[in-house]
């Protein structure tokens, strides 16, 4: 899912959101645990206590003055670890202002719905210090993968030439019988969602200067992306390239194309 809090740059867009450009990869990067900074979402942070628990990230002075407006989490628990306590802000991101802690976003137990990957987009942000602060019912709250950074907008919005990645799953099951044949229920030995989604009518240098980026980084690191924020914001997916990526010019006038084909984690 994605959260637009107040203030974000492209809150109630319909152009895709990607999620890529992480100031917590760099190796000097300081936290409560180096586990959730890396891209496995099998290594995990876990907390030790239940309560009010905070994860805390130090990306370092260089990255503290670069636009910082969005967290993104994958292979979490947070919908069931964090207090339902209504009207109360369960989770937050917070910054240091020089003087104090500031809130850059707050979520209420019932905005994390489940446990997909979670795309936090807040306002254009410049701090050294963040932390996560979550009120915890349970002493097992989990965060498999934690990116914080500056968001991309795309430039065209997304038509038919998408495929619906969170709902397309690639599943291999065995079925179970018994030995006179009958049907005794299914094992799932694998899933992952899988697509592809392209992009027309780029200009030239906004490819350039935007997207292509993201195509050098994407090559050995996943991304976050939610298609179409305002239509449906439960549908994000933590993903990584299946193919190169080749764009093609296009009309006249300079255009671009572009195609992604993913899979990943919905």
């Amino acid at each position: 899912m994605i959260y637009f809090e107040t203030g974000a740059t492209y809150a109630n867009t319909t152009k895709a959101l990607i999620a890529y450009d992480s100031y917590v990869d760099s190796i000097n990067v300081t936290a409560t645990d180096l586990n959730a900074l890396n891209d496995y979402t099998f290594d995990y942070w876990k907390a030790n206590s239940s309560g009010s628990i905070t994860f805390d990230i130090n990306i370092g002075s260089e990255y503290a003055k670069k636009t910082t407006n969005y967290l993104a989490i994958a292979a979490h628990n947070l919908s069931e670890s964090l207090n339902d306590n209504p009207g109360t802000d369960a989770f937050k991101l917070q910054y240091y202002n020089g003087s104090s802690w500031a809130d850059a976003a707050k979520l209420d137990q019932s905005d994390i719905t489940d446990n997909s990957p979670l795309i936090i987009h807040f306002a254009d942000t410049q701090a050294q210090k963040w932390r996560l602060v979550m009120d915890s019912a349970f002493q097992y709250v989990r965060l498999g993968v934690v990116k914080l950074g500056k968001i991309l907008e795309m430039q065209r919005t997304v038509y038919k030439s998408a495929d619906n990645v969170p709902l397309s799953r690639d599943e291999t099951t065995i079925p179970q019988r018994s030995e006179s044949g009958q049907f005794l229920g299914m094992v799932m030995t694998r899933q992952f969602n899988v697509g592809s989604i392209q992009w027309n009518h780029l200009t030239y240098q906004w490819y350039r200067d935007n997207f292509d980026p993201f195509a050098v980084r994407s090559a050995l690191h996943p991304f976050f992306i939610a298609w179409r924020p305002s239509d449906f914001p439960g549908e994000c997916v933590f993903a990584w390239r299946r193919n190169n990526i080749k764009p093609a010019n296009t009309g006249p006038r300079g255009m671009m194309s572009v195609s992604l084909d993913m899979e990943g984690i919905a």
